[in-house]
């Protein structure tokens, strides 16, 4: 992007400035749908993972650094019956259908804000004709058809910049060790705290991809 000029942003580090997103060509970040209002209608791509694998893999990765064993088990239990459960709950159909809140976004004091408040996405809805809807004005693909993904982002590059360059690395299904065993009980919650992302994500998987 910056080697051949293309106005963009990419990441979700640093102050979100609207006019820094409406001169932008290519954006891409937690951000829900809030990039779509400042955008001349743009071409969306967004990867739907399996909800319980997703769930899992994100509460290693935010807890990697912070704390593991017992310290890691507590958190878990805030993240399936306590304080987080709700907003941890079915992530992906929130931000299919819900913006960011930028000026709490920019408010707050890291990422770490970010996750416990989820990316501060508002005004969701969890409805599933909305989601679907949503599901199929973009481009949709599930995890295990990133390599399809791949090669639609890179013709949609060649065709609007002239190049072709996304080579990113498979590491999605690789998981930090927290101390933390995952039992029957804690799946079965995680399945009842997504249930609407489940269902999407079976929606997602039967999509003919035509792209």
């Amino acid at each position: 992007m910056i080697s051949n000029g293309v106005k963009h942003f990419v990441s979700n580090r640093t102050k979100i400035e609207i006019e820094h997103i409406k001169e932008s060509q290519f954006v891409c970040g937690h951000f829900g749908l809030m990039p779509l209002d400042y955008m001349d209608n743009p071409e969306v791509f967004t990867i739907i993972r399996d909800p319980v694998e997703r769930f899992i893999s994100y509460f290693k990765y935010t807890t990697k650094s912070k704390s593991k064993g017992i310290e890691a088990e507590e958190k878990l239990e805030r993240w399936l019956y306590g304080d987080q459960s709700e907003i941890q709950s079915n992530a992906q159909s929130k931000f299919l259908t819900g913006k960011m809140n930028i000026e709490k976004f920019n408010n707050c004091l890291g990422q770490q804000d970010a996750v416990f408040n989820q990316w501060f996405i508002e005004g969701y809805s969890l409805d599933l004709k909305d989601i679907i809807s949503n599901v199929d004005k973009f481009k949709t693909y599930t995890l295990e058809e990133l390599n399809l993904f791949k090669l639609d982002i890179n013709r949609s590059l060649k065709n609007s910049f002239n190049f072709s360059t996304f080579k990113h690395a498979d590491k999605a299904n690789s998981s930090y060790d927290v101390g933390v065993n995952f039992t029957k009980s804690h799946i079965e919650r995680i399945k009842d705290l997504n249930s609407v992302d489940l269902e999407v994500y079976e929606y997602v998987k039967q999509i003919k991809k035509e792209f």
